[in-house]
C-alpha cells in the first residue's frame, strides 16, 4: 500500500478509549491549543459530520497515552469499512447502529433537513466488514 499523500491526508491526535482500525470513519473531536486537530471514531448514529477516514490501525494502548497521532484521509479516494450492503454509486454516510462504519443513505424527503453524507461508493459491498472504495465529498448533505 502506498504511503500518505500530504495533500489528501493529515495527521490527527486520536482520542477516546478504543482501538482504531484502517478504514474506520472519523469525526472531529474537541481540539486544544497544543493539538488543534483531534479525531474520534464515529459513534453508531446516522447523519454524523465525518472529517475523514483512518488510514492505519492504532491499538488501544497507544490511544490511551493521549499522544498517539493517526493518519486521516480527508480528501480523495479512500478504502472504507462498510456496515452492510452498499451498491456502487450509492451516497454513503455514518451507520446508524455500527460505530465507525459506512452505510448507504437515502435522500431526505421534501421539507426534511438533509443529513450529512461523506462520499460516493465507487465499489460495492456484500456484507458488514467489507472494504469499499469511496470518493470523499467533505461536508456534503443528502
Amino acid at each position: 500500500m502506498p504511503g500518505p499523500d500530504h495533500i489528501l491526508d493529515k495527521g490527527a491526535l486520536a482520542t477516546g478509549s478504543t482501538a482504531y482500525t484502517f478504514g474506520e470513519v472519523l469525526v472531529l473531536a474537541a481540539g486544544s491549543q497544543l493539538a488543534p486537530f483531534q479525531v474520534a471514531r464515529a459513534t453508531a448514529a446516522a447523519g454524523l459530520q465525518v472529517i475523514g477516514v483512518a488510514q492505519e490501525t492504532l491499538d488501544v494502548a497507544k490511544v490511551l497515552t493521549g499522544k498517539a497521532n493517526i493518519n486521516v484521509r480527508i480528501l480523495g479516494i479512500s478504502r472504507v469499512l462498510a456496515g452492510g450492503v452498499i451498491a456502487a454509486g450509492a451516497t454513503v454516510g455514518t451507520h446508524a447502529t455500527q460505530a465507525a462504519r459506512a452505510a448507504a443513505v437515502t435522500r431526505a424527503i421534501a421539507g426534511a433537513q438533509p443529513a450529512f453524507a461523506f462520499g460516493v461508493a465507487l465499489t460495492a459491498s456484500a456484507a458488514n466488514g467489507d472494504y469499499i472504495d469511496v470518493l470523499l465529498t467533505p461536508n456534503a448533505t443528502f
